[in-house]
């Protein structure tokens, strides 16, 4: 799972968020990547025995970079204080609703869906709602879902999405703009043993809704 080592080298740069520290600290850096593309390389393996499409996929394609893109930003802090990796097929570069994990001291979490489609995928998710909404709900209201990830998260608009009525039967569905799930995880139950079946139980506790999501993108 995650070592301590880990940890503490992502604290140290958020005291340290500099070049020059990161530089003179890379073979910390690399540890604790090695670190977290092991547990991410677990993961892929256990979810695939339920979910074939991340068959294939390679640890390091699901990994962010650390790197910061700074040459649009106010903020010209060069490096994230976290590990983050998203966990599908093609990995973070892949298409459609997917899984994810960030891992930060005090702040990680892990979780999934679909974040910031496009209008045109936007579009065919609400239409699926509306021609599915019985199915959709299900999925919302599984018992396993509820008890892993609580309800649906993601970013609403305040009033209905153009082309949709203000009054429509499924207007608290059709605002989402995202469709994702997470949870927090704490340090200690990261570090555990234990914490990878804790994660993969949660995985396929969403497949569900990411299968459906994926099935109205014909993915």
């Amino acid at each position: 799972m995650i070592d301590k080592t880990t940890f503490k080298f992502l604290s140290d740069l958020n005291k340290n968020n500099r070049r020059e520290w990161f530089y003179a600290n890379k073979s910390a850096y690399q540890v604790a990547r090695e670190n977290v593309l092991d547990l991410i390389a677990m993961l892929i393996h256990h979810i695939a025995e339920f979910d074939n499409s991340l068959l294939g996929t390679e640890p390091q394609d699901c990994l962010f970079r650390i790197y910061r893109d700074v040459r649009f930003s106010k903020n010209k802090i060069p490096y994230k204080v976290w590990f983050n990796a998203s966990l599908r097929g093609g990995g973070r570069k892949g298409i459609g609703a997917g899984y994810y994990i960030s891992i930060q001291p005090g702040k990680s979490y892990l979780g999934g869906g679909l974040w910031r489609p496009s209008s045109e995928d936007l579009d065919k998710i609400r239409k699926g709602i509306i021609s599915r909404t019985q199915e959709f709900e299900n999925v919302l209201e599984a018992k396993e879902f509820k008890d892993a990830f609580g309800e649906l998260g993601g970013e609403k608009l305040k009033t209905a999405p153009r082309g949709f009525s203000r009054d429509h039967p499924n207007i608290h569905w059709l605002r989402y703009k995202d469709f994702i799930v997470g949870k927090p995880i704490s340090d200690k139950e990261i570090m555990e043993d234990q914490f990878l079946d804790y994660a993969v139980k949660s995985y396929y506790n969403m497949l569900p809704l990411k299968q459906f999501l994926n099935k109205r993108l014909e993915i």
